[in-house]
């Protein structure tokens, strides 16, 4: 096969404000991937990438993206095997891969996935390259059972984190490589405040999406007022769909029905809680009524985008059954564990900062919305960077809080989740 590329370009970092969304699906997605291995994090460029595009393209963007992503290394080996030289321009590479994903991963039509990646090509200045494109794509379409065996046979991971993986996981190694290329369960997080898990499964059913109830345990240690560490064990439900969906396809979504969130994200809320709970239980008991009515909590969120765990924890909030901190039964009275809680949600990019806003206004959770509740909910949302951040005037003495969330991302990073 006759080499037609030339040598490569020079592929300047720009931020993701500057990415060019304007084309094809194909070409948008080229551009994105490129951006990526130019440095950028696959959070900072989702959102323009899909932003950019026709409700009726994202799903088909959001695939070909994450499908070429998690098959990167694979397709990259494969294709060093298709071209008689060495193809060094990362537009020409990215292009061809995108072509590969399409007709080993995603059944895209041979010459739907053939023709338009070609034309893709063209659209962003390649069109030297695009005969090298036609034919290894076509080459690839003639068997694509073989070279998908051949795709899959080995890891799709960067050699150095696989040879990692082998050293410290010898007995997993072959199903952690190979589920590290599959896509993630789509699972859902039912807000408790508005259905429960299984009246929410059954709308699902007349909606035709079927959805399995998961119900996941965990263990863990809470302090007591002793300094001593208490076991105990927590549950939480949701749904894990049978096949992904558009967001926008779920029953009562945007009145805020239910949530995308990974399951073990899911207990994240719930471990909070019944820390805190134990915290103020303890705290009430050794100190005078008085004083205990005006105890308050300050709980930190570090990483917040896209506002999963958050909105989770102000779901269970506004439930006195999932989270009884504000009126709980003592010796058969009402009492409150609490009087305020102040709650700060940090993320250091503006348009993540944004997506937490308008989670929270879908789920009825907004600023405005807890101002409205019975219970004394103080929500400061911040764009900053957690690690040094101190709070506005705090600069020579840390901000004490009582709980913060663990520092990273939920795995389904996903659109209006």
């Amino acid at each position: 096969m006759r080499q037609t590329s030339t040598a490569p370009r020079n592929n300047k970092l720009k931020p993701s404000s500057n990415l060019i969304m304007n084309g094809s699906v194909r070409v948008r997605v080229i551009r994105t991937l490129v951006a990526i291995q130019n440095g950028q994090s696959l959070a900072s460029v989702l959102d323009p990438l899909l932003n950019s595009l026709h409700d009726g393209d994202k799903g088909f963007a959001h695939a070909l993206l994450l499908t070429t992503l998690r098959q990167w290394y694979a397709l990259a080996r494969l294709l060093d095997t298709l071209a008689d030289n060495p193809i060094d321009e990362i537009e020409v590479r990215t292009t061809i891969q995108v072509g590969l994903a399409q007709l080993l991963y995603l059944e895209v039509a041979d010459h739907a996935a053939i023709h338009e990646t070609v034309e893709a090509a063209k659209e962003i200045d390649f069109a030297h390259a695009t005969g090298l494109i036609n034919a290894i794509l076509r080459k690839v379409a003639k068997n694509p059972s073989k070279f998908r065996k051949k795709c899959d046979k080995k890891h799709s991971l960067p050699n150095w984190l696989a040879y990692q993986l082998k050293q410290d996981w010898s007995e997993q190694y072959d199903e952690l490589t190979q589920g590290l290329r599959q896509a993630a369960p789509m699972f859902l997080r039912v807000n408790s405040a508005v259905s429960s898990v299984e009246d929410y499964q059954k709308i699902l059913d007349g909606a035709e999406i079927d959805a399995d109830v998961v119900e996941l345990t965990t263990g863990f240690k809470v302090a007591n007022s002793s300094d001593t560490a208490i076991a105990t064990t927590l549950s939480t439900k949701g749904l894990r769909l049978h096949q992904s969906t558009a967001v926008n396809a779920l029953p009562h979504f945007a009145e805020g029905a239910a949530s995308v969130q990974d399951m073990h994200a899911q207990l994240a809320a719930p471990i909070i809680n019944k820390a805190l709970i134990n915290k103020v239980s303890a705290d009430k008991s050794d100190a005078d009524s008085d004083s205990s009515n005006n105890n308050e909590l300050h709980i930190l969120d570090a990483c917040a985008a896209p506002g999963g765990k958050l909105a989770h924890w102000l779901e269970l909030l506004s439930s006195d059954k999932q989270l009884p901190l504000f009126h709980v039964k003592q010796n058969d009275e009402s009492v409150s564990l609490v009087s305020k809680v102040k709650l700060t949600a940090i993320d250091n990019e503006a348009p993540r900062i944004e997506r937490i806003h308008t989670n929270l206004q879908r789920l009825n959770l907004s600023h405005h919305d807890l101002q409205q509740a019975e219970k004394d909910i103080e929500l400061n949302i911040v764009c900053a960077d957690a690690t040094i951040w101190q709070g506005a005037g705090k600069k020579k003495s840390k901000l004490v809080f009582d709980a913060r969330f663990s520092m990273y991302c939920d795995r389904r990073d996903s659109p209006s989740s």
